[in-house]
């Protein structure tokens, strides 16, 4: 046991080392991003308002009459009453906020990294992809791996042997050294758990595509519609998408094309798990306006449910405001890990180094 722990506080030492400067750049990009749809909202209006569906389709009908192609359509996730219409021109795509009467709040080009709110959006995206693209995605899931063996490990170095209560609620003292590893150790048993549960929901994030396929939690588009020209439109989809659960909130909306002839239209309905953005599922004809389909995400399959949960799980939703408050937390609880680790390794490095030259000395 006393070999395996040994083993386990050398690999720890060493990964943790290798991807400090990675993790941390991670941490403090979650960090920055936990309450992103709030800042924003609040730092554009602040003002709840009420959704009309009917206006919402206006205005999406109103800025395809003027040349842009929208593609969807999707809730802020903060202030109640926002949501950001997506459309590409021939200028370039464009993001346009509007309130839940339709009225348009600000209309900034995609190409923007950091002016108009896009701040958020491109720290989000670091977040997510290391803005790489799909190679990025792919290699933040593989530090996940390592991030969250790492966490498992520290826990294996530090989980005491008896008395885990004493082990809690010591406080660290000694010599500044003993008491940052002391502070590394306790921390790292309070929040380690919660924190790797945390990781673990962010690598299958990651990997989401590959997930959906293993636990078959996919969803099937209509397998036939009716085809003919569009005569539905946006704001009338979403009013029958809406009839059917009661009490649901817009989250997003999808438009046809031409190889879909259909809405597809996302709400949280009344029971759903907590999250930002509900999962339930709603498509809509756009050919005579009949609803060919839907999900209710309160009695998804367990695959399903699977990947529902993930995103809720990863920043802390699933437990209203105060998990999400706890993933704010864990993402300081890891830069404060990294620093305390760091700064302890630097000062047992010195004093390994002090006794070299003391003892060549002699």
């Amino acid at each position: 046991m006393m070999a395996a722990r040994t083993s386990a506080r050398r690999v720890h030492k060493y990964l943790s080392l290798a991807a400090a400067v990675f993790w941390l750049l991670q941490a403090l990009s979650g960090v920055a991003i936990s309450f992103r749809a709030e800042l924003d909202d609040w730092w554009l209006s602040g003002v709840p308002t009420q959704t009309s569906v009917e206006r919402l389709g206006e205005r999406i009908e109103a800025v395809e009459r003027n040349g842009l192609d929208v593609s969807g359509m999707w809730a802020t996730g903060g202030i109640p009453g926002q949501y950001d219409i997506y459309a590409a021109a021939p200028g370039g795509d464009r993001t346009i906020r509007v309130n839940g009467g339709g009225d348009v709040l600000r209309d900034r080009p995609d190409h923007e990294k950091f002016s108009d709110g896009a701040v958020f959006e491109t720290l989000t995206l670091f977040h997510k992809s290391l803005l790489l693209g799909n190679t990025g995605t792919v290699l933040i899931g593989i530090s996940g791996l390592l991030l969250l063996s790492n966490i498992v490990l520290g826990l294996i170095t530090a989980w005491p042997a008896r008395n885990f209560r004493r082990a809690l609620t010591t406080r660290p003292r000694g010599p500044r050294s003993a008491r940052m590893a002391g502070w590394h150790r306790l921390l790292g048993l309070w929040v380690g758990v919660p924190a790797a549960l945390m990781v673990a929901a962010g690598i299958q994030l990651a990997f989401l595509d590959t997930i959906e396929g293993a636990v078959d939690g996919g969803l099937a588009d209509p397998a036939a519609a009716p085809v003919g020209p569009i005569s539905v439109g946006p704001g009338e989809a979403m009013t029958r998408a809406l009839a059917r659960y009661p009490g649901g909130e817009l989250t997003a909306l999808s438009m046809p094309a031409e190889d879909t002839p259909w809405y597809r239209i996302r709400l949280r309905a009344d029971g759903e798990i907590p999250r930002q953005f509900g999962a339930t599922t709603v498509w809509v004809s756009a050919v005579d306006g009949r609803i060919l389909g839907d999900h209710d995400a309160r009695s998804s399959t367990p695959g399903r449910r699977l990947i529902e949960w993930l995103y809720p799980i990863h920043t802390g939703q699933i437990g209203a405001v105060p998990g999400r408050l706890l993933n704010l937390a864990v993402g300081c609880w890891l830069v404060t890990m990294i620093f305390l680790g760091v700064l302890s390794w630097q000062r047992r490095a010195r004093r390994v180094s002090e006794s070299r030259r003391s003892g060549a000395g002699r």
